[in-house]
C-alpha cells in the first residue's frame, strides 16, 4: 500500500496518499470509490460494494478496474475512497465549495510537487472538474494530472496533446461511452492491452509509471493489470503484467523529478494544436 497525508485525524480534509507500487512517491494522489464516481465508463466498470467491498461488475464489463480490486483486497484503502467520496459528495454541485476542499487539504502537504487526480475513480460532476482546474490555475508550480472517462467536463479546455492548462495533463481513457469524440478530436488517450506486442500492433508506446501521463504528448498503451475474473483471457496476461516493488525502476524518482521540471519550468508549455472542432 501506499503512504498517506500526516493528517489523517482531520476528518473535514481529502486524503491523499504518495506513490504506490508504480508510482513515484513524488506523487501524491487522490481518489475516489470506482465505479460508483464514474460516469463515463463502460469496458471497465467495476465497482467494490461499500459495506462488504464485494466486486461486482458492469453490464459492459470486459475487463476489471485495477482501483476497485484495490478496494476490495485492502479495507484502509476503501476506507480512504469512501472518506474522500462523503467530503466531495457533499458539495459535488457547489464549484467554490469544491475548489476550498481540494485546496484547503492540499494546503495539507508542504512542497508538494505532482497531483493526481483520482488513482481510484474519476471527475463526477463538471463543478467538481472545473474546480480541479482552478486549483490548477492557483498552483502553478504543481503538476496536475488525471486520466478520465468524463470526458465532456474538459472538453472545452483540452488540446491535442492532453493539457487543459500548462500545469494540468489531462489522459482521456479509451473503454468508455465517450470513446468515439477522443478519437474525432484528436485527443491524447490511453488504452488498456493485453502486453507489448498487443501495444506494437496499436503503434503505442506502453506507460508502466505514468511517465507518459504526467506530461504533454502522444497517446499511449497500458499493459493490462490487476486481478481478473478466473479463467479470463484478460486474466492471462494481467497475470503476467503485475507490479510490485521489485519491478520498480529504481530511478522513477530522479525520471519524475526532471518531468516535473520539465513541465512546469521547461520546453512543454504553450506548443501543442487545440483539439479538432466538432461543429
Amino acid at each position: 500500500m501506499t503512504e498517506t497525508s500526516p493528517d489523517i485525524t482531520n476528518n473535514k480534509l481529502l486524503r491523499f496518499q504518495f506513490g504506490n507500487a508504480k508510482l513515484s512517491k513524488l506523487i501524491a494522489h487522490v481518489s475516489l470509490p470506482a465505479g460508483f464516481t464514474c460516469p463515463g465508463a463502460k469496458e471497465c466498470l467495476t465497482y467494490a460494494n461499500r459495506k462488504t467491498r464485494k466486486l461486482k461488475d458492469g453490464p459492459d464489463t470486459e475487463f476489471r478496474c485495477y482501483a476497485a480490486g484495490m478496494e476490495a483486497r485492502y479495507p484502509a484503502y476503501h476506507n480512504i475512497v469512501w472518506h474522500n467520496f462523503d467530503l466531495i459528495n457533499q458539495v459535488k454541485n457547489d464549484e467554490d465549495a469544491l475548489f476550498e476542499l481540494y485546496a484547503e487539504s492540499l494546503a495539507m502537504i508542504p512542497n508538494a510537487l505532482i497531483v493526481r487526480s483520482g488513482v481510484s475513480g474519476d471527475f463526477f460532476t463538471q463543478e467538481q472538474a472545473n474546480a480541479v482546474m482552478r486549483l490548477a490555475d492557483a498552483n502553478p508550480n504543481i503538476l496536475f494530472y488525471a486520466y478520465t472517462k468524463s470526458v465532456p467536463f474538459f472538453e472545452e479546455h483540452l488540446d491535442c496533446e492532453g493539457r487543459v492548462r500548462d500545469n494540468f495533463i489531462v489522459t482521456c481513457s479509451i473503454g468508455g461511452k465517450h470513446d468515439e469524440d477522443v478519437y474525432r478530436r484528436e485527443y491524447k488517450y490511453a488504452i488498456v492491452v493485453k502486453d507489448k506486442a498487443h501495444a506494437d500492433r496499436l503503434g503505442l508506446e506502453c506507460d508502466h509509471d505514468d511517465t507518459h501521463a504526467m506530461q504533454p504528448g502522444a497517446s499511449f498503451a497500458q499493459p493490462i493489470h490487476g486481478g481478473q475474473p478466473a479463467g479470463s483471457e484478460w486474466g492471462q496476461y494481467s497475470r503476467k503484467n503485475g507490479y510490485n516493488k521489485s519491478k520498480k525502476d529504481p530511478l522513477i524518482d530522479v525520471t519524475t523529478y526532471n518531468i516535473w521540471k520539465e513541465v512546469i519550468h521547461g520546453s512543454t508549455r504553450h506548443t501543442s494544436k487545440r483539439a479538432v472542432s466538432t461543429i
